[in-house]
């Protein structure tokens, strides 16, 4: 089984395993890659002669008031459904803030996680932003739980709510991203998975690098590397990964 490779050095990265894909498969996906190039204006570029992608908010994109819904007991177990109320029927994007593992919101994501859900509804998509458990008080694997039970819930009430639950699709950026990627590369209900930075190999410290590292707290105020790595690897989608998806992964 193939894992996910880290790719620090370029801004866009199409990962995916083709194998037991039919060609009608694979056409399917090259017209997604071409749709979304030619949806995002500028995005795909080379770091070494342009640097970094500029995200520029599309201005004609107006999302409706959110859904505000509990699906836990703890505070930041809430999320945010915008849907198009003219549609019958949408697919989901789950949006997943970033944050160090420790902070964020559901409604004050970055400009380039923003980005991409304006895309997707502007595509039909419902948008689901939630907010999840964060470190020091809850570390791995809370957050990570609570993606999953966000999933199952769309699976198990979306269609009460026009979703498809046949057609989920992950955004995540940063901690989110890694959080998105653990649940998209082990569950067969994630169908796509967008990242912005995704960090996928998180036992490259020492013991002495890791400490006080965003990666540090979210194991927990006593881990060390040395003792945490078993740990750092079940947090790391690089080692979990038991299936292969299209994915984008922007860095």
């Amino acid at each position: 089984m193939k894992k996910i490779h880290e790719n620090l050095s370029s801004n866009l990265l199409w990962y995916s395993n083709w194998h037991n894909h039919s060609y009608a498969n694979l056409l399917h996906w090259t017209i997604f890659i071409l749709i979304g190039i030619l949806t995002t204006n500028s995005l795909v570029y080379s770091a070494s002669t342009l640097g970094r992608p500029t995200f520029i908010i599309p201005t004609n994109i107006t999302l409706p008031a959110p859904l505000e819904l509990s699906y836990g007991t703890d505070l930041n177990q809430k999320l945010d459904l915008y849907k198009d109320n003219t549609l019958p029927a949408q697919p989901v994007a789950l949006i997943i803030h970033g944050g160090s593992w420790q902070g964020g919101d559901k409604r004050t994501v970055s400009s380039s996680l923003e980005y991409q859900a304006k895309l997707l509804y502007q595509k039909g998509f419902a948008l689901i932003s939630m907010n999840y458990r964060l470190a020091p008080q809850y570390p791995f694997p809370a957050a990570v739980e609570d993606v999953k039970t966000v999933v199952g819930l769309i699976e198990a009430n979306g269609a009460s709510f026009g979703l498809l639950k046949d057609q989920i699709i992950i955004v995540g950026e940063s901690a989110g991203a890694n959080l998105g990627a653990l649940v998209a590369v082990t569950d067969n209900r994630v169908k796509k998975f967008i990242s912005v930075g995704l960090p996928s190999k998180l036992d490259d410290f020492t013991d002495d690098s890791f400490t006080g590292t965003a990666a540090g707290v979210y194991f927990g105020s006593s881990c060390k590397i040395s003792t945490c790595l078993s740990t750092a690897k079940q947090a790391s989608p690089y080692y979990q990964a038991t299936r292969t998806l299209p994915m984008l992964l922007i860095n």
